[in-house]
């Protein structure tokens, strides 16, 4: 668990995000047309890098949970669900998501 943090709302608060689906990156960053400069991917994607390199988190949960500074998070779409244990939970669908196939 993080350290006790006087302001759950500052913007580079650490926000341990949960999600629903495993497939989640795959589902939304691995689909984006934007993700090659996408702030969110890079955090998530050196996360799992590091998970996987270290042998933190078996493979499997890698996409259901991982950290983003709160900035990232609220950009993301998160509903922030417990500010006191800095915990929010992932949405379906990333807000920023763009498969590409519309042109507007």
């Amino acid at each position: 668990m993080a350290d006790f943090n006087d302001n759950p709302f500052a913007r580079d608060t650490q926000v341990s995000i949960f999600t629903n689906n495993i497939d989640w990156l795959s589902k939304n960053c691995k689909k984006c047309v934007k993700s090659s400069e996408c702030d969110i991917y890079k955090v998530i994607k050196k996360d799992e890098i590091e998970a996987i390199r270290n042998d933190n988190i078996p493979y499997d949960y890698i996409y259901d949970y991982f950290t983003l500074p709160l900035h990232l998070a609220k950009r993301m779409g998160i509903n922030y669900t417990n500010p006191l244990y800095q915990i929010g939970e992932a949405k379906e669908v990333c807000v920023e998501f763009d498969s590409g196939e519309f042109p507007f």
